[in-house]
């Protein structure tokens, strides 16, 4: 089994985006360094960092990749949302299907330095964001995330502090989508006496169809 998108890697767009991005932020450059520091990891250490003890309230994991049109797309909203929510209890966890070598790992940073750019991201606010690489089958990475997954990038899977996953975006993610499922947990997310002050019961899972015809194998999902 192996990954493939249903576009050509755009290396030479990417380059350009990052050229024009640097220019027009100037100063506000993101750190070259975000996602230098990608280790390689197994579903079971997604997994267990979204379960660690340090965990805030709510944990969103994105599995992308720098070839991925619609990921490179999405992810400077995913970063924006964590920007402006990372303070009220929202984590972030990066899972990039790259490949893990010299060009991938560059790749890889260059599609996160000009979406954080894009997002105004800084430094000190990158310093929580946790990149990781997958590192194993397609089927194992699929299956241990999420079964009803057909395996199509983008995807974004929410997980409470205790480490249970309470939703799914098989597909695409839009800022207002994760503002109308996750603002209002967010606000109560500060102390235990407001978790239980605005009342409302969380957004609903969202369960796509599963196909057990088919074996899990991590695509794109169509150009919109």
């Amino acid at each position: 089994m192996r990954l493939y998108a249903e576009k050509p890697r755009p290396f030479i767009a990417c380059a350009l985006a990052l050229f024009v991005a640097a220019g027009a932020f100037g100063v506000l450059a993101a750190p070259a360094e975000f996602g230098s520091a990608a280790r390689a990891v197994g579903v079971a250490d997604v997994l267990k960092a979204v379960r660690t003890p340090s965990a805030k309230a709510l944990t969103m994991v994105n599995v992308w990749a720098s070839w991925c049109d619609p990921c490179r797309e999405e992810m400077p909203t995913v970063l924006r949302f964590y920007r402006e929510n990372h303070a009220r209890g929202f984590r972030l966890i990066l899972v990039s299907v790259d490949d893990d070598d010299q060009e991938g790992r560059g790749q890889l940073r260059a599609a996160l330095r000009e979406a954080a750019e894009q997002a105004h991201l800084m430094e000190a606010e990158l310093a929580d964001v946790q990149v990781f690489l997958k590192a194993e089958s397609d089927t194992t990475f699929v299956n241990g995330l999420d079964p009803t997954w057909s395996g199509a990038l983008p995807a974004s899977f929410l997980f409470s502090a205790s480490g249970a996953r309470e939703r799914a975006w098989h597909g695409t993610v839009t800022y207002r989508d994760l503002d109308q499922a996750l603002a209002s947990r967010l606000t109560r997310s500060g102390t235990e006496s407001k978790q239980r002050a605005n009342g409302g019961p969380p957004s609903p899972v969202s369960k796509p169809k599963h196909r057990p015809d088919q074996s899990p194998q991590l695509s794109t999902t169509p150009c919109r």
